[in-house]
């Protein structure tokens, strides 16, 4: 649910002719995380995709911090 505060910020005011207008401007994205390979430059959206390609395709294990 959208709060007002929220639609507040999702809106602009500009004027026009002398006339002001309000604008809705669409909310802001998320930037997700991007992991890279460090063997093939390969980019994956998760972790858990790169730890899965690691394995499969350059046969390592990586390493687990604990």
């Amino acid at each position: 649910m959208v709060t007002r505060e929220e639609k507040k910020e999702n809106e602009k005011k500009i004027k026009v002719d002398g006339t002001e207008v309000k604008v809705k401007t669409p909310p802001p994205r998320k930037v997700r995380p991007v992991y890279y390979c460090q063997t093939c430059n390969r980019s994956f959206p998760s972790q858990l995709d790169l730890e899965e390609h690691t394995k499969i395709d350059h046969g390592k294990k990586m390493a687990t911090s604990a």
